[in-house]
């Protein structure tokens, strides 16, 4: 007892003296850059056409796989978005030889975990598995990719969920912003201008022959790429994939015209109404850029500033000096054609147009002026030492190697990005500010109180409130 006490007493003296000599007056000075190694990546084609990528993770005795398809929800129709959505979702709804149960419950049975999705890029199976249970689980995927049956009463089941999720998005404000944004910035002439899971109108329209011609046209091995993560070498990788995939055969494929956003962003306010709401949600931007444009770097550099982390101009100003918000951002959402850029966030809804007004005014500052080298340099060092936070699990390694594939980038891409990021320069920074920032021609939404700010908004010149509905459509 007495021994206790007297190790407590030292480490109560060693805690003080510790904190004693710590100078809360003055920032900790960071220390230097740590050393990150990007894993190797190997590459392989097998019998049938299709492309793997390997990375060997040997800490845990698993295999992260993902199957990349360079066709994602930019090819639904216009007027009927989700059929990518929905097809993904049916993907593992049962095959020829197996129902949707049964496919569960051997997921289940070896410890692994399945799962489908699409993005407007892409479309991606993913598979994490333990890795002595490779072959039996790579038998049920290849089961999953070459048979879907598409069944009609798993098709009506899975059409209803998707149709609940879109209600229940009804009464996200954060959800509903982002969509009308998106119809307002690209229109009615343009997939971008659609969100991926669809509308209620356009769900109930889909057919089944609709979704098994999504998959017909383009679940092939010439269209994807397998990224392979874990515990396993290239030779017993290919062993294993072959004796699994072989019999999955390619096909031509539709060339992918992703068509080129020609007008410009609709500018003015834009408000979907929401009475009483405590917070408005706004989001204030326009058409971006590409992933594959030549300016990656240097826009990266000054979205950090501008509103990418939590010290930047935008959360300082908002959350920090004024208090409107918990947190303000800024980002550009980079796809193969040019994505949309925005600022944005929760705020005060009494506070709704001050908001824009310092949102619109750090976005002419940032365009207009220098930014400092304190500030350059700090937003290159969160860039960089982020980086390693993203090859941590095999997950996370597969969706960096999925981002090489989807936008056709170098396999040195990653080898090279710190030494891209450190040449970055002030005069880059405003050199993309001017390019691609013009707050004169944003468009501005808003979902929040009309009755409460509808007046106080058109009182900032910014022409007069247009109301729309949950999904961008104008209300009178």
């Amino acid at each position: 007892m007495k021994t206790m006490k007297l190790l407590l007493g030292i480490t109560i003296l060693f805690n003080g003296i510790t904190m004693a000599q710590v100078d809360r007056t003055k920032n900790p000075i960071g220390g230097p850059t740590p050393k990150f190694t990007i894993p190797k990546i190997q590459r392989a084609i097998l019998s049938n056409g299709l492309k793997v990528m390997l990375v060997e993770h040997r800490e845990l005795p698993v295999v992260q796989m993902q199957f990349v398809f360079q066709t994602g929800a930019v090819v639904d129709p216009i007027q009927k978005p989700g059929i990518a959505n929905l097809t993904m979702r049916l993907l593992d709804a049962g095959t020829k030889k197996r129902t949707a149960l049964q496919i569960a419950d051997e997921v289940d049975y070896f410890g692994a975990s399945l799962s489908a999705s699409a993005s407007y890029d892409g479309s991606f199976v993913s598979v994490l598995t333990l890795q002595k249970h490779l072959s039996e689980v790579l038998d049920i995927v290849a089961d999953i990719l070459q048979n879907p049956a598409f069944p009609l009463s798993e098709f009506e089941r899975i059409r209803k969920e998707v149709l609940t999720n879109l209600l229940q998005q009804k009464d996200r404000p954060e959800v509903i912003v982002g969509k009308v944004f998106s119809k307002i910035v690209y229109g009615d002439n343009h997939p971008y201008g659609n969100s991926t899971d669809g509308t209620e109108a356009s769900v109930n329209l889909i057919t089944l022959d609709e979704v098994k011609n999504f998959y017909d046209t383009y679940f092939y091995p010439n269209n994807a790429t397998l990224i392979v993560v874990g515990d396993i070498d290239l030779s017993e990788m290919k062993d294993v994939f072959e004796k699994n995939l072989s019999s999955w055969k390619p096909k031509e494929i539709p060339v992918l015209v992703i068509p080129k956003f020609e007008s410009e962003t609709k500018t003015g306010i834009f408000m979907v109404d929401k009475p009483k709401a405590a917070q408005s949600q706004i989001r204030i931007g326009s058409v971006g850029v590409s992933r594959s444009t030549p300016d990656y770097f240097a826009v990266e550099v000054m979205n950090m500033i501008l509103g990418g982390n939590f010290n930047s101009r935008l959360n300082w100003n908002l959350r920090e000096q004024k208090g409107y918000t918990y947190g303000a951002r800024s980002g550009f959402a980079y796809r193969k054609e040019a994505g949309p850029f925005s600022a944005s966030g929760g705020f005060r809804s009494n506070v709704t147009d001050s908001c824009v007004i310092e949102i619109l005014k750090e976005i002419k500052k940032i365009k207009g002026s220098d930014v400092t080298i304190d500030e350059l340099l700090f937003a290159k060092n969160g860039l960089v030492r982020a980086l390693p936070r993203t090859f941590e699990t095999p997950a996370q390694i597969s969706g960096q190697l999925a981002n090489l594939e989807l936008y056709n980038l170098p396999d040195s891409y990653y080898s090279s990005y710190i030494q891209n990021i450190d040449k970055v320069t002030v005069q880059d920074v405003r050199n993309v500010s001017e390019k691609y920032l013009n707050p004169e021609k944003m468009a501005i939404v808003i979902v929040g109180d009309v009755a409460l700010n509808k007046a106080n908004l058109e009182k900032l010149n910014l022409g007069q409130v247009n109301l729309s509905d949950a999904i961008g459509n104008p209300v009178k």
